[in-house]
C-alpha cells in the first residue's frame, strides 16, 4: 500500500515558484512513490495560475 499525502495549495504553489524546501519535499514524495492527493477545488485553484 502506498503512502497517501494530502497537499495544500500553498505547498504546491511554493513548489511551482521554485522554493527549495517545497521543491525538495515534492521531489522526495515522487521519489518515494507517494500518492499525492489534492481536492478538485485545489486543482482548479492551481490551474487558475496558468494560462489555458
Amino acid at each position: 500500500m502506498s503512502t497517501k499525502i494530502l497537499i495544500d495549495t500553498n505547498i504546491y504553489a511554493a513548489h511551482e515558484m521554485g522554493y527549495p524546501d517545497a521543491v525538495e519535499f515534492i521531489e522526495q514524495l515522487i521519489e518515494d512513490e507517494a500518492e499525492i492527493i489534492m481536492t478538485t477545488l485545489i486543482e482548479m485553484e492551481i490551474m487558475s495560475h496558468f494560462e489555458i
